[in-house]
Parts: structure tokens; sequence; C-alpha cells
């Protein structure tokens, strides 16, 4: 049986909890100072493609390029707004069990939603590859903003044990027993010591 330290472990979840506190209070500010530039830029970048599509613009050598640059605006505006509403749910603090909303989701976009959140480039440059050998039909029921935090330490954790050049293997398969979903995430890092 393991024996807790009670003031190491107490100070230990202190530290988390303001780490989560001050992640929700920043999350929040970044999200409002970004997401309200970014929501008066698509929709003038929106009209300007409208306009163009009335007008039967960009035909021209000079415009040619014209609506694919407002396509790409838009496309990046919205994925910009996606990753602000990700980091916002994901810091919110839940402050007791009567604030889980259990609802049907996906496990595969609960994985692919953490990836991006740890930054799956930031991933690529360290040399970490990530293999996700989760099915996309598989479904659970769950608190979203939390389960994708799960995933998020999991992964950030088996980020940092890989010193260089890695691969972090995320998995799940359904129990013949229960039927019960199970999601395994490993890495070609050192290991913990016994």
């Amino acid at each position: 049986a393991k024996t807790f330290k009670f003031k190491e472990d107490y100070h230990v979840l202190m530290a988390e909890k303001n780490k989560t506190d001050v992640l929700a209070r920043l999350s929040e500010g970044i999200d409002h100072e970004i997401k309200n530039p970014l929501n008066a830029i698509k929709p003038a970048a929106q009209r300007i493609q409208s306009i163009l599509k009335k007008a039967d613009a960009g035909k021209g050598e000079s415009g040619s390029k014209v609506p694919e640059y407002l396509d790409m605006i838009v496309r990046n505006t919205d994925r910009i707004i996606q990753i602000m509403t990700r980091l916002r749910n994901f810091a919110r603090p839940i402050r007791s069990a009567g604030d889980f909303e259990l609802t049907p989701l996906r496990l595969k976009e609960l994985v692919d939603e953490a990836i991006e959140l740890v930054s799956r480039k930031q991933l690529e440059l360290d040399g970490v590859e990530v293999k996700v050998e989760v099915d996309d039909t598989v479904g659970i029921f769950g608190e979203h903003a939390s389960v994708v935090q799960v995933f998020w330490n999991l992964i950030v954790n088996a980020h940092h044990a890989i010193d260089e050049n890695g691969t972090i293997t995320i998995k799940s398969w359904i129990s013949e027993g229960d039927g019960t979903v199970r999601v395994s995430v490993s890495d070609t890092g050192k290991g913990i010591a016994p």
C-alpha cells in the first residue's frame, strides 16, 4: 500500500491548483484579447469575398490570388478561434462533482484536441512522433474539458520522458470482458526507476 506524506502531497496539490487558476485567468484574457480582433477580421474578409464573387473579380492577372488569400484568412481565423475556445474550455476550473456534464464524446477527437493543445508542431520540432491508433467510431460518455486535460497531461508527461527523437503511441481498444473502452499512452522515453 502506498503511504502518503500529507504535508508534501498537500503542497503539490496546492501548486497544481494555483497553476490551474493562473492558466484559467490567463486563457480568459487571451481568449478575449485575440477573439475580439478575429471576430472583426473574419466578417470583413467574408464581405470582401462576397463582393469579389458578385463582381466576378480575380480573373485578371493582378487580382488572381485575392480570393485564395481571403479563403486563407477566413480558414485561419476559424482555426485560431477554435484553438482559443479549446484553451478556454481546457483551463476552466471544475469546482465540484455537480459541475460535470457528461455527454457523448468521440474519443479520437478528444485525443486530437489534446495533441493540438500540446502543439503537434512543437512535438515534431523536438523529434517526437505521435502515433494515434484510436478508432474514429469509438465513443465515450464524459466531461469534455476534463477528458482532454487527462490526455494533455499524459502526452506532456510522455513528451518530457523522451530526451530526443522518440515516439508517443496512443491506442484504444474495447475490453472483451465488460465492453469498457481502454486507452494507453506509451512513450519510448527512459521510463521511471523502480
